[in-house]
């Protein structure tokens, strides 16, 4: 038998997959080291970085030759971070930085709703988007040198980052491949991104893909459902960036058939009667958007799966 005790269900099962110690197997002293090594990393991760962990193994009364183990983890109280140690920024702000590392905070009145808790998931994800707002302000090379975590006493550490902002970069010439549909002009304005604007890629991306006005979403409303575009650095040149936009157009899809299934309180015609969405029609995004926006609004549906019912079965040829 093995018995854990100090563990929540979810966390156990999470930790039999991990472990070596399986009902019916040898135990070794070599599988009870690593098992405690397992254990005290995946609840290092977790914010716990005290823990201590036993591995007891008892003869089993029952049947010769076999143990019972017993897993006991002390968690100790979860660590707080006392303190964040920022060296190398300069065009951002210690309280920028903070305000970017939204999940690992420090014991300082701006944090006082924040928690200050110390996760070592939540600050892998944290060092991700310290990177990702520098490259918002056009420091695309900024990188983190080192990093270290610090213990301050039993329920606290210190976090200590350098970072390497790099120099700052512009967009400068944005070229348009491919399109045939709108010419570069009139794309230039839907993107406004202009000429020696700050580098930001998220920005980009989003005037793409992501805006309700975007250039993809300018397309889509208009049939283009096969429409893809990839933004491609072509040259990098002093602290200047030039990009070309490859897209493909592909051909209108027009919508062939729209099926209804799970109704079981309205007649279907009732249900086609509010589509914008009508065979025969040219696809578009917006139009599909504000159906499912329209039978939301009919209170018969539960929205959740309404809207991710939705079952689009593009045929190119």
């Amino acid at each position: 038998e093995i018995n854990y005790s100090g563990l929540k269900k979810g966390e156990i099962e999470d930790l039999e997959l991990k472990l070596s110690i399986v009902k019916g197997n040898q135990i070794t002293p070599n599988i009870s080291d690593r098992a405690k090594k397992v254990i005290s990393k995946y609840m290092e991760e977790k914010g716990f970085m005290n823990v201590e962990v036993k591995v007891l193994q008892r003869n089993d009364p029952s049947k010769a030759g076999h143990v019972i183990v017993d897993v006991e983890v002390d968690k100790k109280l979860k660590n707080k971070v006392h303190q964040i140690v920022v060296t190398g920024n300069n065009a951002l702000t210690f309280n920028q930085i903070n305000k970017a590392m939204k999940k690992t905070n420090d014991n300082n009145w701006r944090n006082f709703f924040r928690t200050k808790k110390f996760v070592k998931e939540e600050y892998e994800k944290d060092k991700i988007a310290l990177i990702e707002k520098y490259n918002e302000i056009g420091h695309r090379d900024a990188y983190i040198v080192s990093d270290s975590v610090v213990k301050f006493d039993e329920k606290s550490v210190i976090v200590y980052i350098t970072v390497d902002e790099g120099k700052k970069y512009y967009f400068r010439d944005i070229k348009w491949a491919g399109n045939t549909v709108y010419p570069s002009d009139y794309l230039d304005r839907v993107l406004n991104v202009k000429t020696g604007d700050v580098y930001n890629l998220k920005l980009l991306n989003k005037r793409l893909t992501e805006d309700e006005d975007a250039v993809s979403k300018l397309y889509q409303d208009n049939g283009y459902l096969f429409f893809n575009i990839d933004p491609v650095e072509v040259k990098v040149e002093s602290d200047s960036i030039d990009y070309e936009m490859r897209m493909y157009e592909g051909k209108p899809a027009t919508i062939n058939n729209v099926t209804i299934t799970g109704n079981t309180r309205l007649y279907e015609h009732v249900i086609r009667r509010e589509l914008r969405v009508k065979p025969g029609n040219l696809y578009s995004q917006s139009d599909l958007v504000r159906t499912l926006r329209e039978l939301a609004q009919m209170k018969q549906f539960d929205e959740e799966k309404l809207y991710k019912g939705v079952d689009i079965q593009p045929n190119q040829e």
